[in-house]
């Protein structure tokens, strides 16, 4: 379906249709954790990395334009995290964004590209918004924590708009002739994305937005504060109270990277369900590389079944029932099976979601 299509070309569209200039570089290890502003320009902070090279520059693209560059600087931290990434301690990146090039800008694609003896390697891209700041309330410190691990509410914002870039982007591109409906944030919390999704939705063609979650504080959070949102408190097993084929579009950011393999076929069998034929569904899994960042050299073994999900996970302790919350890695061969029992396999992105998680595109037949 094409959103908005009898819209004139938005900032959104325009700045999307950059991508495919970095289509075919590979896609880095990494985040976007922070934008600073000083006299005349924002500095976007982050690291970025591959296991198995070095970048010795790094090029800054705006809206597809070089507009400058840098040296990785050092990341302490980052070498702490990953101590087997002999590099890893000079992976850090503060990109200096004129304010020439923002004014005015409602949105645009930042995208840094780390390069060895000229030759590119790899990319991080986002969607940047001058004004993210200035958007949507930000949620209690509590409710952030329970998303994040940590509190940050900068890197939450941030973080959130790349994760809507990385799910949009793959929308539009997808598209067929008719106009979404009705669009639905699966395992929404407290709005990390949904928050990106409404700001963009008269780019979009103004379809209704719903987010749902089994987080009854997260969902109350994001119905009094992210208006015209309708949010859902659902319980963890389905079915939902949705109506069948309700949505055009389903999103779900690191949902099935905390289900069981039951668990996991049960909610497909309920976005197939829910999901308008022809409609979309996203969802991000963690693959082959998330293992392999996990589990370092025992990540064959540790997916040698396909699908490890016998760790639990106790963030969610008080809101999932026992054991239902897990920490769940699955092969890129066992998801492409397991989903397409329910779904046309659109795409399947390595590292397409954070930079660290695959991205899942799938049509409803």
């Amino acid at each position: 379906m094409t959103l908005g299509v009898t819209a004139p070309p938005s900032d959104l569209r325009t700045a999307l249709a950059h991508a495919s200039r970095f289509e075919g570089v590979t896609i880095a290890r990494g985040y976007f954790e922070a934008v600073t502003r000083r006299a005349g320009e924002c500095v976007v902070h982050g690291w970025m990395l591959l296991p198995d090279q070095a970048f010795d520059s790094l090029q800054v693209y705006w809206n597809g334009d070089l507009v400058g560059a840098a040296e990785p600087v050092e990341r302490p931290d980052v070498s702490k995290a990953l101590p087997w990434i002999p590099h890893a301690g000079k992976s850090g990146f503060a990109v200096h964004l004129p304010a020439r090039l923002t004014e005015g800008a409602t949105v645009g694609l930042l995208v840094v590209l780390g390069s060895r003896d000229d030759r590119p390697l790899a990319r991080m891209g986002t969607l940047f918004r001058p004004d993210t700041a200035s958007g949507a309330p930000i949620p209690p410190a509590a409710l952030i924590e329970r998303v994040l691990g940590h509190p940050n509410s900068g890197y939450f914002v941030v973080s959130g708009l790349k994760s809507f870039t990385e799910f949009i982007g793959p929308i539009v591109k997808h598209a067929d002739s008719q106009s979404a409906r009705r669009i639905l944030d699966w395992g929404c919390g407290c709005g990390r994305v949904s928050r990106h999704f409404l700001h963009f939705l008269p780019d979009l063609g103004g379809p209704e937005f719903y987010g749902c979650d089994i987080d009854g504080e997260a969902i109350a959070w994001c119905s009094e504060h992210l208006q015209p949102g309708i949010f859902t408190h659902i319980e963890p097993w389905p079915p939902t109270r949705y109506d069948e084929a309700m949505f055009d579009v389903v999103v779900g950011f690191s949902v099935f990277t905390h289900l069981s393999k039951k668990a996991q076929r049960a909610w497909l069998a309920e976005m197939r369900r829910i999901i308008a034929p022809g409609g979309l569904f996203l969802a991000s899994t963690h693959g082959d590389c998330a293992a392999c960042y996990r589990f370092r050299d025992e990540a064959v073994q540790a997916l040698r079944r396909g699908i490890s999900d016998e760790k639990g996970d106790t963030r969610c302790e008080g809101i999932a029932p026992p054991g239902y919350y897990r920490q769940v890695f699955q092969s890129r061969e066992y998801t492409r099976r397991e989903f397409a029992k329910h779904f046309d396999i659109v795409e399947y992105i390595e590292r397409g979601m954070g930079n660290y998680q695959d991205l899942v595109v799938m049509r409803r037949p």
